[in-house]
């Protein structure tokens, strides 16, 4: 995220675009003795969508050259950071694959397995 700044992008707001309208839903769990498992689809934008309408937008800006040849560094990063913000306005809202998220119970405590993370992070970056 921090790599968006150089094209004027805040990753938080970046990150609340792309998470905006996102929402869950728990599909079973099952419990056995001190281990559950909870299946769970996510609904979020897609991430193929996005990179779909970011390649549109890098298209349609390089199709006509002539716009970027007058403009400053500063400038293209600039025009960079608007295609690739805006190219999340219209990213359809699309639910991943169902995930399972395995937990185990320590001192009454559900706690997540540590790959949870990078579930969740592959489900969404798949989308």
């Amino acid at each position: 995220m921090s790599q968006l700044s150089m094209y004027g992008i805040d990753g938080v707001e970046f990150m609340k675009a792309y998470l905006n309208g996102f929402d869950y839903t728990i599909d079973d769990i099952t419990v056995n003795g001190d281990t559950a498992e909870a299946q769970i689809t996510l609904t979020c934008k897609s991430y193929t969508g996005y990179q779909k309408a970011l390649e549109e937008a890098v298209t349609k800006i390089t199709e006509n050259p002539d716009e970027l040849a007058g403009m400053s560094n500063e400038d293209i990063n600039k025009k960079i950071g608007e295609i690739v913000t805006g190219s999340l306005d219209n990213v359809e809202l699309k639910p991943t694959e169902p995930i399972t998220i395995t937990y185990t119970k320590v001192n009454d405590v559900w706690e997540p397995a540590s790959s949870t993370s990078g579930d969740i992070s592959a489900a969404l970056m798949t989308n």
